[in-house]
Parts: C-alpha cells; structure tokens; sequence
C-alpha cells in the first residue's frame, strides 16, 4: 500500500541478544584474555544469541518498537529495512510477515 502523505523513515527500532559474553569468560574458552581483546579489537563483552532466543525474536522486537515509534498498523508499512550480521537475516525477514498477518 503506497501513501502519498507518508515519506522517509518514521520508525526505528533496535533489539540485542540478553547474553553477554565478557573477554573473560571468552578466555575460559579460546586461548587469549581480556587485554589482547581490548588492544587489537576494543572489545569489552559482546551479544550472543542464545538457545532462547533467536534472530526472529530479535527481529520482531525492533519491528514492534518501531511500530510504536511511528505510530502505525504493521499492515501500514510498505518498508521493512533489516540489517544483521548473520546469515539469517533473510529468514527473519520473511518470518516478520507471518507475525503481521
């Protein structure tokens, strides 16, 4: 459905995984620590996705926080920009409009 009175973005929305991994509990895992983290790539913790959650859930919650900033019914939107480092990106795409029907 194209609006002539909506134009450009009216809604963002954000979601990370509840996980954090610390460089070191990273340590505990892999052969390195806290400092050579910090200095080569500046890393404190970082995200992971869990076995309770996946990149759909995440997906969804950006898309319902963005709703809400807009102001607008998920079947008003025309538009659906997603980014991800992952590979399943497309997926969660796609698993987006199942929640909205």
């Amino acid at each position: 459905m194209c609006s002539s009175t909506a134009k450009g973005q009216l809604g963002c929305g954000s979601a990370v995984p509840s996980l954090r991994v610390s460089n070191n509990d990273l340590a505990k895992i892999v052969d390195t620590n806290d400092e050579w983290i910090i200095v080569r790539q500046g890393f404190i913790t970082r995200r992971v996705l869990s076995g309770k959650e996946n990149l759909t859930d995440l997906a969804v919650e950006a898309a319902r926080k963005a709703l809400e900033m807009a102001e607008v019914h998920p079947k008003d939107v025309d538009l659906i920009l997603m980014c991800s480092s992952t590979e399943m990106t497309c997926w969660a795409v796609l698993r987006w409009y199942d929640f909205v029907e």
